[in-house]
């Protein structure tokens, strides 16, 4: 069976990631990876020294690219922008914490949290819709990379739709997927669709400074 692997990465940590309550971050921010993403980045690509890369691509947002780049330099290859790889729109709630939401408007972030994959952020998208971009984007790799492998660095929001899916379980239940900053998880690409192995890897961020 023809096959791709996958490896596909969260980006390391900006600072709207490390902040404690942390920020929402969709869209409409676009801040650079923190000290501590950057090591988290230096990180995995150095732990996926010993897989044979064939390519590697990123969304536009600069956190992702920068996270790209670093793997790229290191295994010698091309970076490449996907633009339909972008986190999912969170609308207005972006730049708030969850605590803010849930006091401002409590009625639609209580019916996002019960379905994402039907009621989206505030003024932004739902996970059905995120899914929607996402998934057609990776699978277009397997035409291009038969019996490669890619790494693709994506986001929170953009990892948990991509994995729910190729998983079968309702999208609704997408955002209990762990996705750390920095992370990897490993899936197989085939006509039919994608075949998880293994999830949310962060072994190799052990150690890194800043981290709790």
């Amino acid at each position: 069976m023809e096959e791709t692997t996958l490896i596909l990465a969260r980006h390391g940590a900006t600072e709207h990631n490390l902040v404690r309550p942390y920020v929402l971050q969709g869209r409409r921010m676009d801040p650079p990876l923190a000290d501590v993403g950057r090591r988290q980045a230096e990180a995995l690509a150095g732990v996926l020294k010993h897989h044979s890369i064939a390519a590697v691509f990123s969304s536009s947002f600069l956190r992702a690219r920068q996270t790209a780049e670093l793997i790229a330099e290191l295994h010698d290859v091309e970076s490449h922008v996907i633009d339909a790889l972008g986190e999912i729109d969170i609308g207005v709630w972006e730049g708030l914490t969850w605590d803010q939401i849930h006091t401002k408007w409590p009625k639609e972030s209580k019916a996002f949290e019960q379905d994402c994959s039907k009621q989206g952020y505030l003024g932004g998208e739902n996970y059905t819709q995120l899914r929607d971009r996402v998934v057609p984007a990776i699978e277009s790799l397997l035409n291009q990379f038969v019996g490669k492998t890619v790494v693709v660095v994506g986001h929170n929001g953009v990892n948990r739709a991509a994995i729910a899916h190729w998983l079968g379980i309702p999208l609704g239940y997408s955002r209990r997927i762990p996705q750390a900053n920095g992370s990897y998880s490993i899936a197989s690409l085939r006509a039919s669709g994608g075949k998880v192995q293994t999830i949310n890897v962060v072994e190799h961020l052990a150690g890194i400074p800043g981290l709790e």
